[in-house]
């Protein structure tokens, strides 16, 4: 509120920001600001001390690590309170894994939200391999795919059977996968999805 001060006296005033606000200056009535307080010169009319503020600014550090990148990436100017957005674009055959970092937040699909800021802080996007089920399957019996069972195997990775006929059978052939069969090995192609090898005997 408005003070009243004596002719040739002084006033002083605490300068206090809200949250999240720094002081940008004080002037008016001829003062000086020390730390928080503000302190007028020596009073010879009615005069007015003004203050100003100015909402804190931080810097977001994002990164990826793995195959795939974020965006933004590098510094990220933000203010306090603010809830940066972030998109992951994971690279072929990979996925977002995790997100983590300091700036907390929620990862929705793709898309990477932080919490509320109220400092510098850092999000680093983490991607990982798809694996992918390769089922041996042999539907006339008379034979064996060997493992048996379906395999997990990474984007880009191969897994191989051994065909075996049973007793008086032999093998007509073995598709599936992209692969091909070289004596009794079957070797899949690069794998990039579910699929399955089918043996025939």
């Amino acid at each position: 509120t408005p003070q009243t001060v004596n002719y040739g006296g002084t006033m002083s005033f605490t300068v206090t920001p809200a949250v999240g606000y720094h002081v940008v200056g004080v002037t008016g009535c001829g003062g000086v600001l020390v730390g928080s307080t503000y302190t007028t010169g020596p009073i010879s009319e009615n005069c007015t001390v003004v203050a100003a503020f100015a909402i804190n600014t931080y810097t977001i550090t994002a990164s990826s690590s793995g195959n795939g990148t974020i965006s933004p990436s590098g510094s990220v100017g933000t203010t306090y309170g603010a809830m940066e957005t972030f998109s992951l674009t994971p690279g072929a055959g990979y996925h977002v894994d995790s997100v983590g970092g300091t700036c907390g937040g929620t990862l929705s699909g793709n898309t990477f939200t932080t919490g509320a800021i109220s400092g510098d802080c850092t999000v680093v996007a983490q991607f990982g391999i798809n694996t992918y089920a390769v089922t041996p399957s042999v539907p006339g019996g008379n034979g064996t795919l060997s493992p048996s069972t379906p395999q997990a195997v990474n984007y880009s990775g191969t897994v191989s059977f051994t065909v075996t006929p049973a007793v008086g059978y032999h093998v007509v052939g073995v598709t599936g996968c992209g692969g091909a069969l070289v004596g009794s090995t079957y070797t899949t192609g690069p794998i990039s999805e579910n699929c399955t090898v089918v043996a025939a005997f």
